[in-house]
């Protein structure tokens, strides 16, 4: 493998906590930086850019096209989805975040132990989670990564807050039913 080559691994086997094995960017600087969201204890709120004009159409926040216009991204609907479920924005997004390569945003919390939470899509193609979910929980690029020659950048220095419980109830993993209920 060459050193200026990204270097590729199977990440939910790899995960760790020891910064020894991270010493790999002096073998392979191209290499990314990814926050397994499960371990840590994270959830992140992957709010992406407007994939076209009237994406929402056939979703529950179709309505904040009429309000917003015909382009809407992530950062919009997830404050549409916070009044909605009651939360305070100022809360929600007095978080740690991180702007993504395509300008899209992460808002990092930290996630109660033992809470399972799903891989679900808030809202198709703007608004995911990464947490705890699935078989091995979800990751995300962190800070500083560098995708198609454009960086993720932390947006500010705001510490990881906890999530807040209106966020966490969305977020929570629904078992299914019991067989014959």
């Amino acid at each position: 493998m060459q050193p200026d080559k990204p270097y590729k691994i199977r990440w939910s086997e790899e995960v760790t906590h020891d910064l020894n094995p991270v010493m790999i960017w002096s073998w392979s600087p191209a290499a990314n930086i990814g926050v397994a969201c499960g371990p840590s204890g994270i959830l992140v709120v992957h709010c992406d850019v407007a994939k076209g004009p009237d994406h929402l159409k056939d979703t529950p926040y179709a309505e904040l096209h009429k309000r917003l216009g015909p382009l809407v991204d992530g950062h919009d609907v997830v404050r549409a989805v916070c009044e909605r479920h009651g939360g305070d924005w100022d809360e929600l997004n007095d978080t740690y975040r991180v702007t993504t390569r395509n300008l899209g945003l992460h808002l990092y919390y930290a996630w109660p132990q033992g809470v399972k939470a799903s891989q679900a899509r808030l809202v198709k193609g703007v608004l995911d989670i990464r947490c705890n979910g699935g078989e091995h929980g979800g990751y995300v690029l962190g800070a500083d990564s560098v995708v198609g020659g454009r960086p993720y950048v932390a947006e500010n220095a705001s510490p990881v807050r906890p999530a807040p419980r209106w966020l966490i109830e969305l977020c929570r993993e629904q078992l299914p039913p019991p067989i014959g209920a």
